[in-house]
């Protein structure tokens, strides 16, 4: 065991830059799966009607479509082909998401590895913004787990964040240090990610041939800024947002007021 963890050290130290390694290009598709966590949202009487809409017991998760698209110099992960899903299911997730204060979907991540560069498209309240930082890679620390991932052998690596416990499988046979999302920087391409042991990315498929001209570019919707100036953004709708639903309730508990 001590030598399967010496040897990973080595590989981590001379494949685990941002670079993917010699001329490796290609793509790789993922299987997205989300928790769904109606109780936070729905009250008992409506918890019970979509109970009984989906004859006993509601879905736990649903599940959606990534691509991870590279070359040399560059890499883009974004949103695939989207699963057709049940139109109820889908008008719930929907009023879920109206339900809970404002927050930011990530639409696109794309890495520039020659200048050690990342642009995240994200979507916030019908808005689009472009975050720029530099890429880091996250504290990973390897394991003795592994698995078989599309018939490449995946070993495990840990990672802390905040309340989460991530594992991710990543293949040596691939010597890239990417994977969807910012689940990068390991010595080989992460195949799996899953967080408090739930599964929430898996590859689907992987092709390793050169992907057509143009289609790894930086998103170019959206107003491009810094990290801080989102995170202020973020901060002050927040708080109007709190502000309306604060006034909302005083509004619904006493209707007379202002009258």
């Amino acid at each position: 065991m001590r030598t399967m963890f010496r040897y990973m050290s080595v590989m981590f130290i001379l494949i685990a830059g941002h670079s993917p390694a010699q001329d490796l290009s290609g793509t790789v598709t993922y299987q997205q799966i989300t928790k769904l966590d109606f109780e936070t949202v729905f009250d008992e009487e409506a918890m019970t009607r979509m109970t009984q809409y989906f004859g006993g017991e509601l879905p736990e998760a649903r599940t959606g479509q990534k691509v991870l698209t590279f070359d040399v110099e560059s890499a883009l992960f974004e949103s695939g082909e989207q699963e057709s899903a049940d139109p109820i299911l889908q008008r719930i997730t929907m009023h879920m998401e109206i339900m809970r204060p404002p927050r930011p979907k990530l639409e696109k991540i794309f890495y520039d590895l020659k200048k050690n560069e990342k642009i995240e498209q994200v979507e916030f309240m019908t808005r689009y913004f472009r975050i720029a930082n530099e890429i880091e890679n996250p504290a990973w620390k390897l394991t003795n787990k592994s698995t078989n991932i599309l018939d490449y052998t995946c070993m495990g690596a840990e990672l802390k964040r905040g309340d989460e416990s991530i594992i991710a499988y990543f293949t040596s046979e691939i010597p890239v240090a990417l994977g969807p999302g910012d689940f990068i920087g390991l010595p080989g391409l992460v195949l799996a990610v899953e967080k408090n042991s739930e599964t929430v990315y898996l590859a689907t498929f992987i092709d390793l041939t050169p992907p057509e001209k143009d289609i790894i570019a930086e998103p170019k919707d959206g107003k491009k800024i810094t990290q801080e100036e989102f995170d202020n953004i973020l901060k002050e709708k927040i708080e109007e947002y709190k502000e309306t639903q604060e006034n909302e309730i005083r509004r619904r508990n006493n209707p007379h007021r202002g009258r």
